[in-house]
C-alpha cells in the first residue's frame, strides 16, 4: 500500500504495518509503525491527519470490525463498522469493505459480498444505509473462487463519490456465456494473468442518489477490465492489451 500526503510518499510494508515516508526527492525521511497493515483494504485520509483503514483483523478487540481509525502516528484510535461482530470461520470476503471519502471526517463504506452501502463518521457511528436488491447479485453464500475455472459470483467491486455528489459503484459479474479455461491440450489450468481473470466478469457500472439510494444510471462496460480500485481524481484503475498484445495499466475516468 502506498498514498501521496502533501509532498511525501508513504509506503507500508504488508506484514510488519511499518511505513516509510520518502521526501519529493525520493530520498529516505522516516519511518514509523502503523497498528493495522493493510493487505486487501485501503486508506483515507481524513481531517487532522488521521486515517481511516478498512482490513479484516484477528486481534481479540477489532475481529469482526472492518473499520478502524488511526491517529496520524499509526495508532488504532478504534475499530468499528459492524453491529455483529460474528465472523463464520473459513469466510474471508464478508468481512472485507471498500471505501469512499463523503467529507474529511465522514466515508462511504461498501460490502463485497452484497450490495449494501453504508455512511459512517470517525466517531464510530453509521449515519445512513442504502441495501440495493438485483437479481443478479444475490448475497454470497461461499468465497468465489478463481474466475477461470468457476463461473464467478457477482461482487460489489468499488466505490466513488463523484463531483457531482453522486456514488458510482463498480460491479463485476459472470460475463454472459462465460465457460471455464480450456488450455491448447484440452486440459483446464488457472488463468496466469489480471487482464486473462477479469476478462470472465463483465463489469456493471452505476450511479445512486447518495440521500436516497435510487438507481439514477446504470450501463455495462464490456472494455473495462478492472478489479474496482479508484486513485484519487476518480480514477478508476483496471487493464487492457496493447497493440501487440502486452499487458498495460489502464486508467479510467467516470462521468454522468
Amino acid at each position: 500500500m502506498f498514498w501521496v500526503h502533501q509532498d511525501s510518499l508513504f509506503l507500508q510494508h504488508p506484514g510488519t504495518g511499518r511505513i516509510l515516508v520518502y521526501d519529493p526527492q525520493g530520498e529516505y525521511a522516516r519511518q514509523f509503525d502503523a497498528d493495522v497493515p493493510i493487505q486487501v483494504g485501503g486508506i483515507l485520509r481524513l481531517r487532522g491527519d488521521s486515517s481511516l483503514v478498512a482490513e479484516p483483523l484477528s486481534s481479540p478487540e477489532a475481529i469482526g470490525l472492518p473499520l478502524h481509525l488511526l491517529s496520524p502516528d499509526g495508532k488504532r484510535v478504534r475499530s468499528f463498522g459492524a453491529e455483529d461482530r460474528t465472523v463464520e470461520p473459513g469466510r474471508y470476503v464478508p468481512r472485507v469493505r471498500v471505501t469512499a471519502l463523503e467529507s474529511d471526517s465522514s466515508f462511504w463504506v461498501a460490502r463485497r459480498d452484497r450490495y449494501q452501502i453504508e455512511l459512517w463518521n470517525t466517531a464510530g457511528v453509521m449515519e445512513r444505509s442504502h441495501a440495493l436488491s438485483r437479481e443478479w447479485f444475490p448475497p454470497m453464500s461461499a468465497d468465489p473462487g478463481d474466475p477461470s475455472l468457476t463461473k464467478p459470483v457477482a461482487q460489489l467491486a468499488g466505490i466513488h463519490r463523484d463531483e457531482h455528489g453522486h456514488i458510482i459503484v463498480v460491479l463485476l459479474r459472470a460475463r454472459e456465456g462465460w465457460s471455464p479455461r480450456v488450455q491448447a491440450n484440452g486440459g483446464s489450468g488457472s488463468a496466469s494473468d489480471p487482464f486473462e481473470k477479469l476478462g470472465y466478469f463483465e463489469t456493471v457500472i452505476e450511479v445512486l442518489d447518495p440521500v436516497s439510494g435510487d438507481l439514477i444510471a446504470s450501463t455495462v462496460a464490456p472494455h473495462v477490465r478492472t478489479a474496482g480500485e479508484f486513485k484519487p481524481g476518480g480514477i478508476l484503475v483496471g487493464f487492457a492489451e496493447t497493440s501487440d498484445e502486452a499487458l498495460a495499466l489502464a486508467l479510467y475516468t467516470i462521468s454522468h
